[in-house]
């Protein structure tokens, strides 16, 4: 995302221009989406005891959202979704 932003001076809206696969998923995250403005969520599968994957119920089917901004020649980045209590400590 913030490569794309260096060379074409905005930010991908989705996952191919952003040059990554577009069907992402692992252990314990079933998708991730590059969305409007840069914005990158996680979206966490479901949980072994209800018949999904790997996540804590407590996490299961939330989100963990990354948003780029740019300022100045440099980007940062927020964080947030709709997992707030289980954040990292650098989010809440």
């Amino acid at each position: 995302v913030a490569e794309y932003y260096n060379v074409k001076g905005s930010f991908p809206t989705t996952n191919d221009m952003a040059g990554i696969e577009t069907s992402i998923a692992g252990k314990y995250v079933a998708t991730v989406i590059v969305g409007a403005v840069g914005l990158i969520t996680a979206t966490f599968d479901g949980t072994v005891d209800v018949g999904g994957e790997d996540s804590h119920t407590k996490i299961s089917g939330k989100t963990v959202t990354l948003t780029p901004t740019a300022s100045s020649g440099a980007i940062t980045w927020g964080c947030g979704g709709t997992v707030a209590t289980y954040l990292p400590s650098s989010c809440q």
